[in-house]
């Protein structure tokens, strides 16, 4: 009697561990499909710019800058998309059964706008990280890589970048980063 209460036990103790790791990767499969969903919805392109000089920009000129209303306006639509997505109701953050504490932090934001021209191509950069909106014109002509999505990603066309930090229960701090390109 005593071996079949332990095997009882044992599978009970099993099974609530295989639901719970099972429950984690179902919201972390989740919490990255809306970080994509997201920045999908933020990447909107510049039509008059493209018509004029078939470059997709996320810029309210041919020149890209993090002052522009194009940038503030994709990140905010990426903040509010991603809010939407988490169905959270403003704050970000949440507790679920799996022990996943959703106190979600965005890192950063960016927006790598790539921009061919007769000398080229040059990639410029406008991003928002710890609450500092900045621009970054890379070297013309010269690749620029960025850790995303798993691995090293080179920017071959206009993206957009965000990584999201969150705890999980047990493990420690966690982070997704999501980069997707706009192609024209």
């Amino acid at each position: 009697m005593p071996m079949v209460m332990m095997i009882v036990v044992f599978m009970s103790t099993f099974i609530v561990y295989t639901y719970k790791r099972d429950m984690l990767e179902y919201e972390c499969e989740q919490l990255d499909g809306n970080l994509t969903y997201s920045l999908l919805a933020s990447a909107v392109v510049n039509i008059e710019v493209y018509a004029e000089s078939g470059n997709p920009v996320i810029a309210d000129s041919a020149e890209p800058d993090s002052g522009d209303s194009a940038f503030f306006r994709a990140y905010m639509r990426f903040i509010d998309c991603f809010r939407g997505n988490m169905s959270s109701g403003g704050d970000m953050s949440s507790e679920s059964a799996s022990g996943m504490c959703r106190d979600i932090k965005i890192v950063y934001y960016k927006i790598y706008n790539y921009i061919v021209d007769e000398e080229g191509f040059r990639i410029v950069e406008c991003g928002i990280s710890d609450g500092q909106a900045y621009t970054l014109r890379h070297a013309r002509n010269k690749h620029v890589k960025v850790q995303a999505n798993g691995g090293i990603v080179d920017i071959e066309e206009t993206s957009v970048c965000a990584e999201i930090t969150f705890n999980i229960e047990g493990i420690g701090e966690y982070s997704f980063t999501r980069l997707i390109a706009v192609t024209g």
